[in-house]
Parts: structure tokens; C-alpha cells; sequence
């Protein structure tokens, strides 16, 4: 499964997001600033980001 990043932080941008990559086929992570985008970035190594 392909994995994006959500990064923004509007929670509902977030949300907004990660529902139509869902529908595409993502397995999404979010964050709500740079610092949360580099950790979950470490951390779960997504192909795509979205700032």
C-alpha cells in the first residue's frame, strides 16, 4: 500500500485530505507542524507528502 504524509494545521484540511487519499488508496499518517512531519516521516517512511 502506498503511504502519504498529511501535514497542515487545519485539523479539518487534514482530515479533508486524508479522506480523498484514502479513497485513492493511501495509508495516511498526519501531522500538525514541521516537527511532527519530520518525526512521523522517520518514523513510518511515507512515498508521498503533502504539505
Amino acid at each position: 500500500m502506498r503511504k502519504m504524509l498529511i501535514v497542515d494545521d487545519d485539523a479539518h484540511i487534514r482530515n479533508l485530505v486524508m479522506v480523498y487519499a484514502q479513497l485513492e488508496g493511501f495509508q495516511c499518517s498526519e501531522a500538525e507542524n514541521a516537527n511532527q512531519a519530520a518525526a512521523g516521516y522517520h518514523a513510518d517512511g511515507p512515498q508521498r507528502g503533502i504539505r
